[in-house]
């Protein structure tokens, strides 16, 4: 084998879904067929030059990341890589007039070729000079050929974000202020300097607890509340946006800007555009009902800079779905990465006999009320079964008289607030998530509750049924209380089901939903936020 390698990766002769012909030169007749989506066989640094001409539009957008991933580790100090990809543009406006030719030249065709033929992604310019940015490949020349894109690219230093800015309006810690505590502190740990901007001192304090840099804003913008918080966010609305000018010119340096709540998103978006700084969102829940508030006020205002993030992330597919028609948020920015807890760890502990447990804010919707009331009939197959239900709200008071009515008060227990629910999920064999609140768009409970081996059940309503799978837990038809006690029974009655299924959630846990698994995923999304711009950038340079 020469020292110094000339590759031409192309469709050849060989037409098995996957593989391609790697013609070597000048080792003139050496024809190997490999599978490009594998390392290749050759050492770093020894090719001066690979040819990648219609191959890549046959691997999925992922394989593609690996095969250019794997060029840079090939090609020497100035190497180049030339690539040939459908230039979707022309092939939609040439053959406007011929659908048929027209679709030929965009999905490929299988008569002879089978599967290999299929063509798998498509780019635009711009989402491939990103992708390529992305494994460190630079566009230096553009050339358009026919119905392709000839494109020369080099090796460069793949963008990889540093700091990160975080600003978020909340009145108050639930579910999403732990993630977000989470999230921020994994990626502190992990290589990217965070710094947070919050309105809630007690969330500021979590996450100045858990080694981020947090700041208080001083002012609370709610155009989501009631009337009297509109009108009160309206007037403020013009200092809000001084406000959040200063702090983003101060901040002009940062590599990504993360937003997770709603005036924020609003507020802030434009002034990052302003900047060219990317901009992350994480879309937590369904909108429909805030959109529906105020004569579609909110919806207005969401509309208006919907199309300016980087990227919307959204903890479910339930969320996108209820999301991708109202929103106006492109699909191509949508991605779904669920949530995460920290992983307790240690041995668990052996789960107190008949104890049920149920972790939320107690509001309306929760389903605390269709709980209690599914627990008459838990109770007359176990007398003693006992029942904890964790959490403030405003329907405290109402849970409680429904308690003292249905006469539960000796195994039914409103907590109220405490320090640290997986204390009381450790003692308890089975976690209830009974929520049928129409802006859920996770259940973090769910996760703490696998982690901690316990079984979950719940109603098959919003996200919950891609947390809970039929081997790690029990979910009924939506508001159905008599299936709901039917399952909650099933489970006090056969310690040994409620164990496997414990088991099993722990191992999905594991699998799926630890910061080790989420975190990564959130940082590969800024590199790839972060090589959008620069790609804008170079387009237009070239």
């Amino acid at each position: 084998m020469p020292d110094k390698l000339r590759l031409n990766l192309g469709c050849g002769r060989d037409y098995r879904p996957g593989f391609t012909n790697i013609d070597v030169r000048p080792d003139v007749g050496a024809d190997l067929v490999y599978d490009i989506t594998s390392p290749l066989p050759f050492p770093d640094a020894s090719a001066a030059e690979v040819v990648a001409q219609d191959i890549l539009e046959h691997l999925t957008a992922a394989e593609q990341g690996r095969v250019l991933t794997e060029i840079h580790r090939l090609l020497i100090p100035g190497g180049e890589l030339t690539v040939r990809i459908p230039n979707l543009d022309e092939i939609i406006s040439r053959f406007a007039e011929d659908p048929d030719t027209r679709n030929l030249f965009l999905y490929g065709d299988t008569r002879p070729a089978g599967s290999w033929g299929v063509h798998k992604s498509g780019h635009s310019l711009h989402s491939f000079t990103a992708l390529a940015l992305k494994n460190g490949l630079q566009v230096k020349k553009i050339t358009p050929l026919d119905t392709n894109w000839e494109l020369v690219l080099t090796q460069t230093s793949p963008p990889r974000p540093h700091s990160i800015l975080f600003i978020n309006q909340t009145l108050g810690r639930g579910g999403a202020e732990t993630f977000n505590t989470g999230l921020l502190s994994w990626l502190n740990r992990h290589g990217l300097k965070v710094k947070a901007w919050t309105t809630n001192s007690s969330f500021n304090r979590q996450l100045s607890d858990s080694g981020i840099l947090a700041c208080r804003i001083p002012l609370v913008i709610d155009l989501i509340g009631d009337w009297k918080g509109l009108i009160k966010g309206l007037v403020s609305f013009p200092l809000g946006v001084f406000y959040y000018l200063r702090l983003i010119f101060q901040n002009r340096r940062v590599d990504v800007i993360l937003l997770t709540g709603y005036i924020e998103k609003i507020i802030v978006t434009p002034l990052a555009f302003l900047w060219h700084l990317p901009v992350v969102w994480v879309e937590f829940g369904p909108l429909s009902s805030v959109f529906a508030k105020f004569f579609g006020l909110p919806k207005f205002f969401y509309r208006a800079v919907s199309r300016l993030p980087d990227a919307v992330i959204y903890p479910s597919y339930h969320s996108l779905s209820a999301n991708t028609a109202i929103s106006q948020v492109s699909s191509s920015r949508s991605h779904v990465v669920p949530c995460a807890v920290v992983d307790p760890g240690g041995p668990k502990p052996k789960p107190e006999k008949h104890t049920v447990c149920c972790v939320s804010r107690l509001e309306s919707g929760k389903g605390q009320d269709l709980l209690i009331q599914s627990w008459v009939d838990v109770i007359k197959k176990f007398p003693t079964a006992k029942l904890t239900i964790i959490g403030e709200g405003a329907q405290y008071l109402a849970l409680k008289l429904q308690i003292k009515n249905l006469r539960l008060q000796s195994c039914v227990t409103l907590t109220g607030w405490v320090p640290d629910p997986r204390i009381y999920l450790a003692r308890a064999q089975i976690c209830v998530f009974p929520s049928l609140w129409p802006l859920e768009g996770f259940g973090l409970v769910a996760l703490e509750a696998m982690a901690m081996s316990r079984p979950v059940v719940g109603f098959k309503y919003g996200p919950l049924s891609e947390i809970i799978t039929p081997k790690t837990g029990i979910l009924v038809a939506s508001g159905d209380t008599r299936a709901l006690a039917q399952a909650i029974c099933s489970l006090l009655a056969n310690s040994s089901l409620s164990s496997r299924l414990g088991q099993a959630g722990r191992r999905r846990f594991h699998k799926f939903f630890t910061f080790a698994r989420v975190g990564p995923r959130y940082q590969d999304l800024f590199a790839q936020v972060l090589a959008q711009k620069f790609a804008s950038r170079l387009i237009s340079s070239l």
